[in-house]
């Protein structure tokens, strides 16, 4: 892994109110500015936008069936000193949204062979024309259909880009306030060995006095030991968790590490996640629909199993294509009059007509759509269920959460009126170092399980947001 510290990286980025406090214990990296780094700089989180920009190109690609087109070709024969014929056509063909498409080309033919239908004045032939579907594609075809599902794809990876983002936004939320757990625990492992340590000094003063039997210095001291074990189990779940965080951390596809001296908010701060779900949870539920990557990644392939039905029930149609060419190319006076008479006289006219029989292929290829957008439809319904639920569910998970961060707050404050109680009464001689002990290790683990619920709520908090779908928004 790269040893650059993290610090200077943010602070290059994103300027020094990316660290917004620091004292004698190090610098704080904030939850909010270490997930904007997460988002503008993981490489996941680039290569979501990446899905749209394939799509924006297939889209650009898809408008391109509609560029109007140059065409030209010249085919000639000569044998034996002679020119059999010599038939050239250049021209530029546009064609247009509605099926419609226009036709403007020069013609010049010459030759001692040439087929007489190829004949054209001395000068050329200007044509210019239209040719229009009636029947089969008047409505949709091949064309417009690739142009209206390359469309719906980028909606698509739009949405994709979103979940992907939210999933990895989420993941990194919980792997900071593992982190800032562990600091946690950390903090309250040190403080109890502090509260042993001193404890056992001041028994052995005791017991030097005469005060105490020596079994109470022993029991004391195998207390600071347990404490000094438990110290370090926490250092290493601060190892560990700082490690995990790291794996987010991203520069120029290039992995970093934090510095050592830094460390996380507390969790006891107020982040504006909490305030935001509390303001918006039931909104976010009401407008589910709308908000939700993947209902919107739904209807998306529902949108194009819409177009691809609507294709296929153009070959139900009979294909009957008319085309109109205007000639003009008469350059002799005497002609004039025909030259003004192209209605009548100077023209191409062409019907085309083609069906199928039984309609096998067509009715075929329907039937197939329209299974095809019924297991859309079908995904949908599925699919909005299970999002409204596990997001009732999260939503009512923060709820109880919260209630049980209330009830266990108060719960340590109680365990530590029992210990200074339990104290007060062992320097009355009321009490045993047993007792003290029993009163120190149960606020010690009722302390562990609130930092085990603040974590929770945090968690839950951005949980919310990304089963809303929103959670990419807040950063």
């Amino acid at each position: 892994m790269n040893k650059v510290a993290i610090i200077l990286m943010l602070l290059c980025v994103f300027g020094s109110s990316l660290v917004n406090a620091q004292d004698e214990e190090g610098q704080v990296l904030t939850f909010d500015q270490y997930m904007m780094w997460v988002k503008n700089e993981h490489p996941l989180a680039k290569n979501a936008r990446l899905l749209v920009d394939q799509a924006e190109g297939n889209l650009k690609s898809a408008r391109g069936g509609f560029d109007p087109q140059l065409y030209g070709g010249v085919n000639q024969k000569r044998f034996a000193g002679s020119e059999y014929y010599h038939i050239s056509e250049y021209g530029l063909k546009v064609p247009t949204w509605f099926g419609i498409e226009g036709k403007v080309a020069y013609e010049y033919n010459r030759g001692t062979y040439l087929n007489p239908e190829n004949n054209v004045p001395d000068n050329g032939l200007l044509v210019a024309g239209v040719k229009v579907p009636v029947g089969k594609r008047l409505f949709i075809d091949q064309r417009r259909a690739q142009l209206r599902k390359a469309q719906a794809m980028t909606n698509l990876s739009q949405a994709e880009r979103i979940l992907e983002l939210n999933s990895l936004l989420q993941d990194a939320a919980s792997a900071y306030w593992k982190w800032s757990q562990a600091n946690a625990l950390l903090n309250i492992d040190q403080n109890a060995l502090d509260l042993a340590q001193e404890r056992f000094e001041g028994i052995v003063q005791s017991y030097l006095g005469g005060d105490l039997p020596a079994i109470d210095t022993t029991e004391s001291f195998l207390t600071v030991q347990q404490q000094r074990i438990n110290v370090i189990d926490a250092r290493q779940l601060v190892v560990e968790a700082k490690m995990e965080l790291e794996t987010f951390l991203w520069k120029d596809e290039v992995p970093l590490e934090l510095e050592a001296d830094m460390r996380p908010q507390d969790l006891t701060d107020v982040v504006k996640t909490k305030e935001t779900v509390n303001d918006s949870a039931q909104s976010w539920l009401n407008n589910i629909y709308s908000l939700h990557p993947k209902l919107r990644m739904n209807r998306a392939k529902i949108q194009q199993a819409q177009i691809d039905r609507r294709l296929k029930l153009e070959k139900l149609k009979p294909q009957l294509d008319l085309s109109y060419n205007y000639l003009s190319g008469y350059d002799n006076y005497e002609n004039a009059e025909l030259q003004r008479a192209y209605l009548n006289n100077n023209y191409k006219f062409g019907i085309d007509f083609k069906m199928p029989l039984f309609l096998r292929d067509g009715r075929g290829e329907v039937a197939a759509a329209n299974a095809k957008l019924d297991m859309a439809n079908f995904e949908m319904s599925s699919e909005m269920l299970n999002v409204k639920n596990k997001l009732n569910a999260a939503i009512n998970k923060l709820i109880n959460l919260n209630e049980q961060l209330n009830i266990q707050t108060e719960a340590v404050k109680n365990y530590e009126k029992l210990l200074r109680a339990e104290e007060i009464k062992f320097d009355n001689g009321e009490s045993s170092v047993f007792l003290i002990n029993s009163r120190q290790m149960k606020l010690v683990s009722a302390q562990e399980k609130l930092t085990d619920l603040q974590r929770k709520h945090k968690i839950a908090q951005t949980k919310v947001m990304e089963l809303s779908g929103v959670l990419f928004r807040q950063f």
